[in-house]
């Protein structure tokens, strides 16, 4: 299954200020949902540290733990988002491509894409998950908390959508990892799930609100991001090649686009993290 990378993560986490941590979901909610996270930065005081969100086709939803502020739905599926970390502890869920259309059946996805929206408004005040964000100042500790968020969840999709699973949650991690031409994704989503160009496309565009070209140009980063990830030795030139881009400074334009910092600042930022393990 498909698992974003957020390669920013690591500038602002795991520091004596802020502690960040991620929890595996199990089936049948991993069908839908990458991971559950928690953000603890209640120690900042009136600091506010800047976080870059990258495109990744994916939404966020997100509490905060005190229950002060509203939960809030961020999708970044192709546009990068800054988002201010503030003196706050949040939990949340990564929901992987194509989720958030079994949730939100009268809003169209384009109309979400790059934004932050209330989850109240999106959803209902009957949604488990409002539910679940009003009784969560009285739950207590972090592992009862993440499982509760969990269920609620579980509860919400499957009540929408019964057993079955977004198109493209199963197929992402197989677009990135395979070397398909997603210079035309409707007929590598074809290949990779048989289904007609006509109706890859239709899928594309109501599962993630998303044309395919631009679709395919988020593929194509998460591809070079997996590479920067598995082989940080390896010159950006080469995964530039690998990850289906022209060459290093296409790469250089997208990963600013999509990320909103250049691929050399990525590099950095994973080879950090992986001497800081």
């Amino acid at each position: 299954m498909y698992s974003a990378i957020q390669p920013g993560l690591n500038s602002v986490s795991n520091t004596e200020l802020i502690q960040y941590r991620e929890l595996g979901v199990a089936e049948p909610l991993s069908r839908y949902v990458d991971k559950l996270w928690y953000l603890d930065a209640s120690r900042l005081g009136r600091r506010i540290i800047p976080y870059h969100v990258v495109a990744d086709g994916c939404a966020d939803i997100y509490f905060d733990c005190g229950g002060q502020a509203a939960p809030m739905l961020t999708y970044s599926a192709s546009t990068p988002l800054t988002i201010g970390v503030p003196n706050v502890r949040i939990l949340g869920a990564r929901l992987l491509p194509g989720t958030v259309s079994l949730l939100t059946h009268h809003v169209h996805l384009r109309d979400l894409a790059g934004k932050s929206v209330p989850l109240l408004e999106l959803l209902g005040e009957r949604s488990p998950l409002i539910r679940f964000s009003k009784s969560l100042p009285s739950i207590r500790g972090i592992e009862n908390t993440l499982s509760e968020l969990g269920a609620s969840l579980e509860r919400s999709i499957l009540a929408s959508h019964g057993s079955g699973e977004p198109l493209l949650a199963s197929s992402f991690s197989t677009l990135i990892a395979s070397s398909l031409d997603m210079s035309r994704p409707h007929e590598a989503l074809y290949q990779v799930r048989q289904v007609g160009e006509r109706q890859g496309r239709r899928l594309l565009i109501e599962q993630t609100g998303l044309p395919p070209k631009r679709l395919a140009r988020v593929v194509r980063f998460q591809r070079a991001l997996a590479a920067i990830i598995n082989s940080p030795q390896r010159t950006l030139a080469d995964i530039a090649m690998d990850a289906g881009y022209f060459d290093q400074p296409h790469f250089t334009r997208e990963a600013n686009l999509l990320s909103g910092m250049t691929a050399s600042q990525i590099k950095s930022l994973q080879v950090r993290n992986i001497q800081a393990k």
